[in-house]
């Protein structure tokens, strides 16, 4: 498990590999133009070294940005391009609302928290 590590801005990013196929990606704070590209920097490195599921858990996360929204569209388009899953986990009525106003929750599997993703991979 690698330690979380403050980013430019006002967000933290924390990953974990719970198994060889899953790597979780913990996104804390607020994910806004300030910080998007360290978050990108981290999408990408996973995409790069690793294989399976990627989940994004976005249950701390307290405020997001266009910039923010922006990035997870790009990080699911380039997560199925490499051959990953991208698993979006939040338990937020604001997020949720914000990605169904937008027509993009066909776009992404959504789990309400990081134990619902984790499951619903196991059951997969």
């Amino acid at each position: 498990m690698r330690a979380a590590q403050p980013a430019m801005g006002s967000a933290t990013f924390k990953q974990e590999d719970p198994n060889p196929e899953t790597t979780v990606l913990a996104v804390k704070g607020e994910l806004d133009v300030s910080n998007v590209r360290e978050l990108r920097r981290r999408i990408d490195d996973v995409l790069d070294r690793r294989r399976g599921t990627l989940i994004l858990d976005l249950v701390e996360l307290v405020h997001m940005d266009s910039s923010g929204l922006a990035e997870l569209i790009s990080a699911n388009q380039r997560a199925r391009l490499s051959g990953m899953r991208l698993v979006l986990a939040f338990d937020s009525p604001g997020l949720r609302r914000t990605i169904e106003v937008r027509g993009l929750d066909g776009m992404f599997k959504i789990a309400d928290s990081r134990a619902d993703a984790l499951g619903t991979l196991e059951q997969a």
